[in-house]
Formats: structure tokens, C-alpha cells, sequence
């Protein structure tokens, strides 16, 4: 059963305490926090669709009282980033770019993305715009290759408001997806979901009926496969679309892939497992080459 108790390794002063910053990408503000010392790379965490940089609060706060250097961001739509008008894959990508490069400017980066952030962070690395790039970890996802399954509307499954802040982090602690999360978490990450509004709470999301695009990966000679890491859940409702993907079909053996026994939010149902997985591949990372 999901654990309702607080573990005491959790505490989000070091997210939480993080330095804020902004930059404009294509037009919009996109809001980003870092934190964290030591000489190593930074980490750089890359949230899912409809998720936000508090995502991985816990998992900074598993990096422990000596936290290496790291930074989450929220894409537009998302947390404390400006919305636009309509969202495009090559945007999201160029936000993840812009922010990369920012930081790149000072430190060699690994990016952690899931879902939809994992299939930007690796389009990020092949791209080959932020050369401080030196691993991907993505979290059950991975690019499409041309001619794989196109773009498709995608209508909002949230209520737009609630009276009261309870209602709201029960609505989002109580969804089917939610499931298999530990329970002190799923209601940590549904309080940090909401704003207040109009005398009541909303998203910290954009609510709009939008086109999700899968992003697709057009220079994939130009991606060093060693330089990346899968992580899936055996129990991923995408799992079988994962594994017979046009991505992972021309990775083949190259690519180093771990499963661990969750759903599609790998780093929420099994937290420290995950944070362990993660701890081996930084250090990897970090290794001479």
C-alpha cells in the first residue's frame, strides 16, 4: 500500500531555497531554479506534460545535506512560467535549449527529464546546441523517429477550480495515475499543483484543450547513445509503445536501459530506488571517458 507517512529524509527547504531566475524564450518567460555546490556537473531537472519543477523536490532533497549542483525549470504552461497562446514541441525544445545553454555557460550539465521532458533533454543533447551537455537520464520516454505516431488533441482531465485547497489536493492525490504514489507525496505534489484565484484554488498549469506533439528526432547520427540512460516502468501504460518504438529499434544494444517495478512516474511510485538508479548513472557521468 502507498505509505502515508512523511519519510524523514524528505524536506523541501533545499528546492524550495533554490535561486530563481527568468529568461525569455520565443517570447514568453520561462522561470527556472538552481541550487545546490560542489565542483561536479549540474543536474538539470526537466519535468513531464502538466508537471512542474516541484516534481523533483523530493528527489533533490534525497541528494542529501552535501546537494550537488542542480536546476529545475518549468516550461511555458507549467508552474511558475508564462502560457502561450499555443504550444509547439520546438518550442518546449527551444526552452530547454535556452535554459541548458544559460547554465552550460558555467557548468557541465546532466539532464533528467520524464515523459515529456525526457524526450526533450534527449533531443537537446542530439542536437547538439549545448555542448556541456554530458548524459541524458529520460524517465519513460523517448523521441519519436519520422513517421511514428503524429500529434493529437489533448482535452484537460481537471476540474478548473476548487473552493477550498483541500478539495484541489485531493482531486489531484486521488487520480487513477496517482495510484501507486506514496500518499504523503502525492499530496506534497498536489499542493504545490495550485494558485489561489478568485477566492478559491486553480492549476499552476494551463488548463486549455491543446495539440500535445510527440517531439520527433531528426539528427539521430548525432546523438551519442553513450551518453544516455532509459529508465521505465514495467507497469507504464506506454511500456508497449516504448519498447516497440522506431527510437529504441535503431538504439538497439547501445543504449543502456533499467526497469524498475512502477508505472509512467517512475520517480514518484519508487522513489529512492530510482534516486539509487540515478545516484549509479551520475557517477558514471562523472567518470573520465
Amino acid at each position: 500500500m502507498p505509505s502515508h507517512t512523511t519519510p524523514p529524509w524528505f524536506d523541501p527547504a533545499p528546492y524550495d531555497s533554490g535561486l530563481r531566475h527568468e529568461l525569455v524564450s520565443s517570447g514568453v518567460r520561462i522561470r527556472y531554479r538552481t541550487g545546490g555546490n560542489g565542483d561536479g556537473p549540474r543536474i538539470l531537472f526537466v519535468h513531464g506534460g502538466r508537471a512542474h519543477a516541484a516534481w523533483w523536490a523530493h528527489q533533490i532533497a534525497l541528494l542529501g545535506p552535501d546537494t550537488p549542483k542542480w536546476a529545475a525549470l518549468d516550461l511555458s504552461g507549467h508552474g511558475d512560467s508564462e502560457w502561450r497562446e499555443h504550444y509547439r514541441a520546438e518550442l518546449w525544445l527551444g526552452e530547454v535549449q535556452d535554459v541548458a545553454a544559460a547554465l552550460g555557460a558555467d557548468d557541465e550539465l546532466i539532464l533528467v527529464g520524464h515523459s515529456l521532458g525526457g524526450m526533450l533533454s534527449i533531443l537537446t543533447a542530439a542536437s547538439g546546441a549545448v555542448p556541456a551537455i554530458r548524459h541524458v537520464v529520460s524517465v519513460d520516454a523517448v523521441p519519436l523517429v519520422p513517421g511514428d505516431a503524429p500529434a493529437r488533441a489533448e482535452q484537460s482531465a481537471s476540474t478548473p477550480s476548487y473552493r477550498g485547497l483541500g478539495d484541489g489536493i485531493a482531486a489531484f492525490a486521488d487520480r487513477s495515475a496517482r495510484q501507486h504514489w506514496p500518499r504523503w507525496l502525492a499530496r506534497f505534489i498536489g499542493e504545490r499543483s495550485l494558485r489561489p484565484h478568485d477566492g478559491g484554488w486553480t492549476w499552476r498549469h494551463d488548463t486549455a484543450p491543446r495539440i500535445i506533439e510527440r517531439p520527433v528526432i531528426q539528427e539521430f547520427d548525432a546523438l551519442d547513445l553513450s551518453r544516455l540512460t532509459l529508465v521505465s516502468g514495467r507497469r507504464s501504460p506506454y511500456r508497449d509503445s516504448l519498447l516497440a518504438s522506431g527510437f529504441l529499434r535503431r538504439a538497439g544494444d547501445e543504449l543502456r536501459h533499467f526497469s524498475l517495478d512502477a508505472g509512467h512516474d517512475v520517480m514518484m511510485e519508487q522513489p529512492e530506488e530510482f534516486h539509487a538508479l540515478l545516484v549509479g548513472e551520475l557517477a558514471l557521468a562523472e567518470a573520465p571517458r
